[in-house]
C-alpha cells in the first residue's frame, strides 16, 4: 500500500503477531458461564456473539498506518501465517507439535475465544485486501520466510525497511538499513539499572541494549538454547553457558567441530556431546536466510513483486 509518495521507506508487518496485541486486550469473557453439557462448538457459538464487537480491523489499520507515518514508509506489506512451515515439518515432524497440547490445556472458554480470534484474523486478511493494503500469505509458508524474502531481495530499493514484530527471530534479518519495531517491548527489563528502559526499536546500533552477545551469535544462541515452536535445545545450556561456549570455540561451527568435548564430565557437556545432530538441525530450521529461496514458492515471489 502506497500512502506517502514522497517517502522511500518500507514497513513489513508480522500480521498474526501484531493481531495478538488486540487478542490480549480485547478478547475477554469473564462473565460467561459454561453449562456442564456445553461442547467446544457450543462455546464457539457463544463467543462469536459475545466477541463480535471486538473485531479489531480498525485498530489494526490505525496502528499500521500510524507506524508507517512515524517511519516515513512509502509502502506497507502485511505478511501473514496460514499454518506452520511445510518445509520445516518435513525436516522436523515435531515442529510446533506442542501447540495442540498447549491449547488442550486451556479451559473450554479460552479455547473458544482462541477459535473466534482466529476467525477474525482470517476476516482481517480478506479486509486488508479490500482496503487496498498488501497482504501476502500462502498455506504452509510462514510470515517469517516471506519477510526474509522481501528483505533479502528488495530492501536495497528502500532507504530503510522497518519490520514490525515482537519475534526476536526477525533480528536475523537486521542490517544497516533494516531494523525492527517491537510492539510488545516492556518499558523495563533485567538490565534497566545499567541501560535505562529497553527501547522498542532494535537496530544494529543499539543491539547491545537488547542482547548480551554479538549479532553474529544470534542464530547460534537460539539453536543451543532452543525455544518456541517445540525446538529443543541442549539441557543445561542457558544464555551464559551458550555464550561461554561460543566465545571459547569462536563460533557455532567451531563448537560443533570440537564435539565430543572430553575435557569435562559436567552433565551439560555430556548433553552437548549427545546433541550435535540436534543443534545442526536447529540451525537449519531456524535460519531465515540460508534456505529462503527454496522455501518461498514462485507464486509468493510473484505476489511480492506485484506489490513492490
Amino acid at each position: 500500500m502506497s500512502i506517502f509518495n514522497n517517502r522511500n521507506n518500507l514497513l513489513v508487518v508480522d500480521t498474526l503477531n501484531l493481531c495478538f496485541r488486540f487478542k490480549h486486550t480485547l478478547y475477554k469473557a469473564e462473565d460467561v458461564s459454561v453449562p456442564e453439557w456445553a461442547t467446544l462448538d457450543d462455546m464457539v457459538e457463544v463467543m462469536r456473539e459475545e466477541l463480535a464487537h471486538v473485531y479489531f480491523k480498525e485498530q489494526f489499520m490505525n496502528t499500521v498506518t500510524s507506524l508507517a507515518a512515524s517511519y516515513k514508509a512509502k509502502n506497507i506489506i502485511c505478511v501473514a501465517d496460514l499454518g506452520s512451515s511445510t518445509w520445516r515439518k518435513e525436516i522436523y515432524p515435531e515442529y510446533k507439535a506442542d501447540r495442540n497440547e498447549k491449547v488442550a490445556a486451556l479451559s473450554i472458554t479460552e479455547q473458544a475465544i482462541g477459535k473466534v480470534f482466529m476467525e477474525h484474523y482470517r476476516m482481517l486478511l480478506d479486509d486488508l485486501e479490500k482496503e487496498g493494503m498488501a497482504a501476502i500469505f500462502s498455506p504452509g509458508i510462514e510470515a517469517d520466510d516471506i519477510a526474509a524474502y522481501i528483505v533479502l531481495n528488495y530492501s536495497d530499493k528502500y532507504e530503510h525497511t522497518w519490520l514490525v514484530s515482537s519475534d526476536e527471530d526477525w533480528d536475523l534479518l537486521l542490517s544497516q538499513n533494516v531494523s525492527r519495531f517491537n510492539w510488545a517491548c516492556k518499558s523495563t527489563w533485567k538490565n534497566v539499572a545499567k541501560t535505562g528502559p529497553r527501547p522498542r526499536e532494535i537496530t544494529l546500533d543499539n543491539w547491545s541494549e537488547h542482547y548480551i552477545y554479538d549479532r553474529q551469535h544470534h542464530l547460534a544462541m537460539k539453536a543451543l538454547q532452543g525455544g518456541e515452536d517445540n525446538i529443543i535445545g541442549v539441557t543445561g545450556v542457558g544464555p551464559k553457558r551458550a555464550l561461554d561456549l561460543l566465545n571459547k570455540y569462536g563460533s557455532i561451527k567451531g563448537l560443533l567441530a570440537a564435539l565430543p568435548i572430553t575435557s569435562s564430565k559436567a552433565a551439560y557437556i555430556r548433553e552437548l556431546n549427545a546433541s550435535k545432530e540436534r543443534i545442526a538441525m536447529n540451525l537449519n530450521i531456524m535460519d531465515l536466510v540460508l534456505h529462503n529461496d527454496a522455501i518461498v514458492p514462485i507464486e509468493v515471489k510473484r505476489m511480492v513483486a506485484n506489490v513492490i
